[in-house]
């Protein structure tokens, strides 16, 4: 029974992580971990899968809003994350490509700007 509480606990967090959008940052707090601990506690809980299937949906959501307020960076971390954690996703390349371009153009007018 404790280690089903502490799953439940686990997964708890888990879910919270999904909805604050902790996919893979900041470690020790991320989706990513609590999936993994949720594993060993209990590997048939139906949260994994839940929250495995929630993740790609929820993450490029948060990337594409990165994306639309020009937060390169927090949107490439977004889509990098997918990458890591669910490669199959589709479209999440392009996005990617277009979050480091994005990124690229700001540090070359930076550059710019300091010379």
């Amino acid at each position: 029974i404790e280690g089903a509480a502490d799953a439940l606990v686990v997964a708890g967090r888990a879910e919270v992580a999904l909805t604050e959008g902790r996919f893979c940052e900041p470690a020790g707090e991320r989706l990513r971990d609590y999936l993994a601990a949720l594993k060993q506690l209990d590997p048939t809980h139906e949260a994994i899968e839940r929250l495995t299937k929630k993740m790609p949906e929820a993450a490029l959501a948060t990337g594409k809003k990165h994306l639309a307020e020009e937060r390169f960076y927090d949107a490439g971390q977004a889509f990098r994350c997918i990458l890591a954690l669910a490669p199959e996703t589709k479209g999440v390349t392009e996005l990617l490509a277009q979050a480091m371009i994005g990124e690229g153009k700001i540090m070359r007018a930076m550059k710019a700007w300091d010379e």
